[in-house]
């Protein structure tokens, strides 16, 4: 192509098509940190979920432990529950998102709720046994269903954030093969025969 009024069109097209493969792949590298944040987020709930699920735990083995002090124990107890609470909510949040529910998980978190109170009023009244069956048996099997489901969702946020991710990867590189196609054809285009 030796007319340049040609070859001025195909470097302008050129640049336009760069110009749109550049603007997707800005919106992509935003898409990716913005999952990256979204990840980490959900991440750090289950995190902290299971963390106030094993605290709980322990707050509750203290009641029936000899020598533990029961207003200390019991008002740990209860912060455990209210951040165990406001993080499954959380979760329930982004996994309603995705179809699915931690319904089960916050119904269970109001029975550890009335587990715990039922806990501290037996060992306040000075009858552990029936605190220790309360916490042995009852309250040991919710939280262990609760600890299952909050690890099935994290895990379960952690395959979607990795499948996002992927694709977002992907995209770019077709982006990139786009704009080398490009530029080659163009190239060919505008050497003299």
């Amino acid at each position: 192509m030796s007319r340049k009024p040609y070859r001025f069109g195909l470097l302008i097209i050129g640049l336009l098509v760069t110009a749109g493969l550049g603007y997707r792949a800005v919106e992509d590298e935003t898409s990716l940190g913005r999952a990256y944040r979204e990840g980490a987020a959900l991440d750090r709930a289950a995190g902290q979920a299971t963390e106030a699920l094993l605290n709980l735990r322990a707050s509750l083995h203290a009641y029936v432990a000899p020598g533990q002090g029961l207003p200390f124990w019991s008002g740990r107890a209860q912060e455990s529950i209210e951040t165990l609470r406001e993080q499954v909510v959380a979760l329930d949040t982004a996994a309603a998102r995705q179809g699915r529910s931690l319904a089960d998980t916050l119904d269970a978190i109001d029975q550890l709720a009335a587990a715990e109170r039922r806990t501290r009023d037996y060992a306040r009244r000075g009858e552990t046994l029936l605190a220790a069956d309360v916490v042995f048996t009852e309250a040991r099997d919710l939280m262990s269903a609760s600890i299952e489901q909050v690890q099935a969702a994290r895990n379960s946020f952690a395959t979607t954030y990795d499948a996002r991710v992927a694709a977002l990867r992907r995209e770019q590189a077709m982006l990139a093969a786009a704009a080398i196609v490009a530029w080659l054809a163009i190239t060919l285009l505008l050497v003299p025969p």
